[in-house]
């Protein structure tokens, strides 16, 4: 699920209705978001030009506690 139009590149954003179930559930559970490191989108449609479509699709959702007690995982 793209979760916000940052993680989207080219074609149009339509937010997912289901965000706001998801998007509750992080923020009670104390979840972090561990964005990717070398690149923004985890997903391209391979096309040229104005048709070329990025996304990031992949998330790595991760619980607050477990960054502090091993924060090498960020």
């Amino acid at each position: 699920m793209v979760m916000n139009v940052e993680e989207k590149f080219g074609g149009s954003f339509h937010a997912d209705p289901s965000w706001d179930t998801l998007e509750s559930i992080i923020e009670s559970h104390n979840i972090l978001d561990i964005p990717p490191k070398h690149e923004k989108y985890t997903w391209n449609n391979k096309r040229v030009g104005k048709r070329n479509i990025k996304e990031r699709l992949d998330q790595i959702l991760i619980e607050d506690s477990i960054i502090v007690k091993f924060s090498y995982v960020t």
